[in-house]
C-alpha cells in the first residue's frame, strides 16, 4: 500500500508541474480585447472621422518639399500630445504653392487630416496681422536678417523680409538715421518690417 502512494503522489506531482508550465507560456486570452502590440498593424481612421478644423499656429518652415512644422497655438484643442507637428502636404496644397509664399514666423489658420498613421493639410491661409507705423532712429545692424533702431527711446530690433531688404541695402543708413518703419508681429513676437521710409 505504501508503494501504491507514492506512486499515486509521484504521478499527480508530475501531473501538476506540466500543468503549472503550460499556463506560464500560454496565457488564457481575451476575444474581447484589442490588441496594441507595437509591431500590430491597427486600423486607420477614416478621414472624414478626424478631420480638425481651423486650427490656428505658427508657421514653422519645411522639413522636406512634401512636409511643413506648424507650432499649435497654446490652448487650441488639438489631438496631438507633440507640438510643433510635421504635416504631409496634400496634393492641393503642393499644386497651390502656397506653401512657398509663407515665411517662418507667420501666424496660419489650417483645416488638416490624420490617416495612415500622419497628419495631412487640405487648407491653410496666412492671418494677416495688424501693420502698426513709427518713427524710428537707426542705430545699426545686429545680423544679416535684423537691424536696431530707438522707437520712443527704447532700442528696438526689426526683422527684415527679404523684400525690405534690397531697398536697405541700397540706401546704407548710417547711424542716426531717421526712418519712419511700419511692421506687425508675427507668431514669434519678432517685430516684422514690411515698408521704410527715410526722412
Amino acid at each position: 500500500m505504501r508503494k501504491g502512494l507514492v506512486l499515486l503522489l509521484t504521478v499527480v506531482l508530475s501531473m501538476l508541474l506540466v500543468a503549472c508550465g503550460v499556463g506560464e507560456t500560454a496565457p488564457p486570452t481575451n476575444n474581447n480585447e484589442v490588441s496594441a502590440r507595437p509591431n500590430e498593424s491597427q486600423p486607420d481612421t477614416r478621414e472624414g472621422d478626424n478631420l480638425q478644423t481651423n486650427i490656428i499656429g505658427v508657421y514653422g518652415g519645411q522639413t522636406e518639399e512634401e512636409a511643413a512644422v506648424i507650432i499649435i497655438d497654446e490652448g487650441i484643442s488639438f489631438p496631438s500630445n507633440i507640438n510643433p507637428v510635421t504635416f504631409a502636404l496634400s496634393r492641393e496644397i503642393k499644386a497651390s504653392g502656397i506653401i512657398s509664399k509663407l515665411v517662418i514666423g507667420d501666424r496660419v489658420s489650417f483645416d488638416c487630416s490624420f490617416a495612415g498613421g500622419i497628419w495631412e493639410i487640405k487648407r491653410i491661409a496666412k492671418l494677416e496681422a495688424p501693420r502698426k507705423t513709427v518713427s524710428a532712429v537707426f542705430k545699426g545692424w545686429i545680423d544679416n536678417n535684423m537691424f536696431e533702431a530707438m522707437v520712443e527711446g527704447q532700442p528696438t530690433p526689426f526683422w527684415v523680409t527679404k523684400e525690405v531688404k534690397p531697398e536697405l541695402k541700397e540706401k546704407d543708413p548710417e547711424t542716426g538715421a531717421e526712418m519712419e518703419l511700419t511692421y506687425y508681429v508675427d507668431g514669434y513676437g519678432r517685430l516684422v518690417l514690411t515698408e521704410v521710409k527715410f526722412k
